[in-house]
């Protein structure tokens, strides 16, 4: 499994996984997480999931929602008017030959502070949530980094 990681400074990162899920041979599919950091404690994580068209041109992150819904995610839970439209938080993995380097999410972190109450926070720590995050705001990344890799 791939870990990509963002540094937010004073101690906090993001943690990023991803782990491939085989489905049709000309899409793929890869299971996601993302844990916030601070001082190496997991404060809070969310899952979801990116979505890639044939052979996996375009990519789509979706979000674990807060309430569960058999349709939407939160992405088209907070913003219905995007309900059916793809490609609303596009993902765009940035290649060093064959090796993932760095990975972008269009838009997210604008989306995780206004859609905040949709998604799917879980908080491990409270105690050591920081104030936005007390008000519901949970910032994800617009880019994560390659770290390494665990089994």
């Amino acid at each position: 499994m791939q870990v990509f990681k963002r540094d937010l400074g004073d101690g906090a990162e993001i943690s990023y996984t991803q782990r491939f899920v085989p489905i049709h041979s000309d899409s793929a599919a890869y299971s996601v997480h993302f844990e916030a950091r601070r001082q190496e404690v997991v404060v809070w994580s969310v899952e979801g999931r990116i979505s890639c068209g044939a052979w996996g041109l375009m990519c789509d992150l979706e979000i674990d929602p807060l309430q569960p819904n058999d349709k939407f995610d939160a992405v088209r839970q907070c913003q219905p008017s995007y309900a059916f439209k793809d490609d609303i938080i596009p993902v765009t993995m940035i290649r060093e030959g064959e090796d993932i380097k760095y990975i972008t999410f269009g838009n997210l972190s604008a989306f995780s502070m206004g859609c905040g109450n949709y998604i799917g926070i879980k908080v491990q720590r409270p105690e050591l949530l920081n104030d936005l995050e007390r008000d519901r705001i949970f910032i994800l990344p617009d880019y994560v980094k390659f770290d390494s890799c665990k089994k």
